[in-house]
């Protein structure tokens, strides 16, 4: 593994920004502590497994080990992006055998997207045009190849409207631009099966790991649209912003679903309690 620490310039050569051949975390520490760093950390040896990557857990070690040395104990919340990339070489999409991971690290200050207020009352979420490919090989995994997103996060300009929802080409319920997404029905809450596309987030990973320390039931199954009209409440998630209960989805112009924000909201401030 070559760590780069606030790298500032990438070289061209880079297979990452020619190919997109890479992958990436983002995590948030706060006072030097990343309470799901172990999750970023496991994520990042599955993917470099899946991918053909040489990043073993001893890099995942070595990796953790230079973050917190990075980020003193005693600083505001911090955002911190992991950026891995296969050393350069090889002849086009070919890589050199053997090649190593090029870890590139940067840091920026946590900027809260939204407060207090806005989390309680819930957020509106969008149905999203633009349908996501299937491709089993890569579904789960947050690999550098983001154009759906980019061109999904691009459909809105209104700022009233938080986030967008994703399907995938036959129609069932992945994820949302930049979240997981779950719904509560009757005592459950169902969150989309992601082995067909999607990305695994790692808050969705540490909220089914940890259903009996919360009380809640977590259950992944495949979802339409259909489904929202059975659902009492609902929530996004990613590993910045923690648990977002959401107020309701716009599946058209001039139709929308709507949830209650309580049951979100409770489980919202149950995870803040549990992580910090």
């Amino acid at each position: 593994m070559k760590l780069f620490l606030d790298q500032a310039e990438v070289p061209l050569s880079n297979r990452g920004l020619a190919y997109g051949d890479g992958f990436f975390e983002t995590m948030r520490f706060n006072q030097g502590v990343c309470s799901l760093i172990n999750y970023h950390m496991a994520r990042m040896c599955n993917t470099a497994h899946r991918l053909g990557y040489s990043f073993s857990k001893n890099d995942a070690v070595a990796l953790s080990s230079a973050l917190k040395e990075k980020i003193p104990k005693d600083s505001d919340q911090q955002i911190v992006k992991v950026t891995v990339t296969r050393e350069a070489g090889g002849r086009g999409y070919r890589s050199i055998e053997g090649a190593e991971s090029e870890v590139f690290v940067q840091c920026f200050p946590y900027q809260p997207s939204l407060s207090s207020k806005e989390i309680a009352a819930g957020v509106q979420v969008r149905v999203c045009d633009i349908k996501l490919a299937i491709q089993p090989a890569l579904a789960g995994l947050k690999h550098l190849n983001r154009l759906e997103n980019v061109i999904a996060r691009n459909e809105w300009r209104d700022e009233k409207i938080f986030e967008g929802l994703l399907l995938d080409q036959n129609g069932l319920i992945v994820e949302t631009t930049q979240s997981n997404i779950f719904f509560k029905v009757g005592e459950r809450w169902l969150t989309p099966e992601l082995n067909q596309a999607g990305v695994a987030g790692v808050m969705r990973g540490w909220l089914l790991d940890h259903e009996a320390d919360l009380n809640q039931t977590f259950h992944v199954t495949t979802l339409s649209l259909d489904d929202l009209s059975k659902a009492q409440g609902c929530f996004i998630c990613n590993s910045v912003l923690g648990v977002i209960p959401v107020q309701s989805i716009l599946t058209s112009d001039e139709e929308s679903v709507s949830f209650d924000t309580e049951a979100a909201f409770a489980l919202s401030k149950q995870v803040n309690d549990l992580l910090v």
